[in-house]
């Protein structure tokens, strides 16, 4: 899943450079121009939506990871009730 996110966030963020570097090609404001902007906005938006669904995924695998050592911890600290402790 990470790297299905990862690629899609490096995915959008690329369509929008490449877009930003079209726009800085241009030399005056006409309908090419407009148009452009208004398809670098949508892919701002877009990598932005991107960023976040990857950032969602890192911060609940941080959580879940947490909980599990939590769990991992607790059962490591439980007696050992009704065992026999053989040491030779």
């Amino acid at each position: 899943m990470l790297k299905s996110l990862s690629e899609q966030y490096a995915h959008r963020a690329r369509e929008f450079s490449d877009s930003v570097a079209l726009l800085g090609r241009h030399n005056s404001i006409g309908p090419e121009v407009l148009k452009l902007f208004k398809k670098i906005k949508r892919q701002r938006e877009l990598c932005g939506e991107a960023e976040e669904q990857l950032e969602r995924y890192m911060q609940q695998e941080i959580v879940d990871s947490e909980a599990a050592g939590v769990a991992q911890r607790q059962v490591l600290k439980r007696p050992a009730v009704g065992r026999q402790v053989v040491c030779t």
